[in-house]
């Protein structure tokens, strides 16, 4: 992996390339940013330019001084995970955070000379989840950092890392990517057909590792009971939508996942209600959203826009899921029940 296959992060790359063309690297970074869009991947491209054994000029031919060669010993090293002077320091399969003694372990590994290389690179991934004494711990780290080592810092939180260890370090800020990437991604990459990619595309938020860990098919049946629920919120008894509330809140993330897909239903009704069919996420559902989109008015559109926006607040406030809904859709019902009211002679 090189910088050249980070997508949509120019600026973060370009700042690593010059830093390494001009050998002016910090000593420690926290790469900040959205989940799923590149942080960790940059990470090791950057160990990798790093602990490169064939050079700008090797036996294998020229290479840029900012890049790995991606086929050398060392480099497919990198790439396992295996190189001894990478050292990776992440939450445990069984565990919640990172510990003081994986800390102590990983000051262990970088206090040693590099043992096939000039330079040793620490990788800590999610460092916000390091625990109070792990955060302290690495904090002598970061205050006498060996001359040898980059530390880099990954995490999509940077608000939760402690105030010392994040102004001892030169921070690196990742973008979300644009649908357009992710969607010719999935294409190009995994193959799926154009309507099926903008769909994960629209509703990953930008983030290509919440794209590839999508189902098109569950995201297609999430999206269509969006669709459902807005076009018959008002029809439902309350009893019904008490029922709902309950059932969409059962599984883990599963509020969330639908509050987001309303947002688009939404986004896209308000599209189809000006005739921009041209504008749809959903395309494959632009006939059944151009007949709902003539029977609400922008104003109720707008409406379940303000309620949609109070439920995500909600839920990210970790809000219970099940309470949500349940106002969520009250509130929706409301809405299209007065508009409907307002449309009738």
């Amino acid at each position: 992996m090189g910088f050249q296959e980070i997508l949509g992060q120019e600026d973060a790359v370009l700042v690593l390339s010059r830093s390494l063309e001009n050998d002016r690297l910090a000593h420690a970074y926290v790469f900040s940013g959205p989940d799923g869009v590149g942080k960790a991947l940059t990470a090791f491209a950057l160990a990798g330019a790093l602990l490169c054994s064939e050079g700008p000029e090797g036996p294998e031919g020229p290479r840029a001084a900012n890049r790995a060669c991606g086929a050398c010993p060392a480099c497919r090293k990198v790439a396992a995970r295996s190189h001894p002077d990478l050292i990776i320091l992440e939450v445990l399969p069984d565990k919640k955070e990172i510990s003081i003694d994986q800390v102590r372990d990983a000051q262990s590994a970088v206090s040693l000379r590099a043992y096939e290389g000039r330079k040793k690179v620490l990788i800590v991934n999610a460092a916000d989840r390091l625990n109070s004494s792990a955060a302290n711990a690495f904090l002598k780290t970061l205050e006498e950092p060996p001359e040898d080592t980059i530390i880099v810092l990954v995490t999509s939180q940077p608000h939760l890392l402690i105030p010392t260890i994040r102004s001892r370090c030169q921070e690196v800020r990742f973008r979300p990517l644009g649908d357009a990437t992710v969607a010719r991604f999935l294409v190009e990459r995994k193959g799926l057909d154009r309507a099926r990619a903008a769909m994960l595309a629209a509703v990953s938020g930008g983030s290509l590792g919440k794209a590839l860990a999508g189902e098109p098919d569950e995201a297609a049946a999430r999206r269509d009971t969006a669709i459902d629920i807005l076009a018959r919120a008002a029809a439902e008894p309350m009893e019904e939508r008490t029922a709902l509330a309950e059932s969409l809140a059962k599984g883990e993330g599963e509020a969330e996942a639908l509050i987001e897909w309303a947002d688009l239903v939404v986004r896209d009704l308000l599209m189809a209600s000006i005739g921009r069919t041209d504008r749809l996420v959903n395309v494959d559902r632009a006939e059944d959203l151009g007949r709902i989109a003539e029977t609400v008015p922008a104003s109720a559109l707008f409406g379940l826009a303000e309620e949609i926006g109070r439920a995500r607040t909600a839920l990210r406030a970790r809000g219970n899921p099940r309470l949500v809904m349940d106002v969520f859709l009250q509130s929706a019902a409301a809405i299209m029940t007065a508009q409907r009211e307002a449309a009738r002679p």
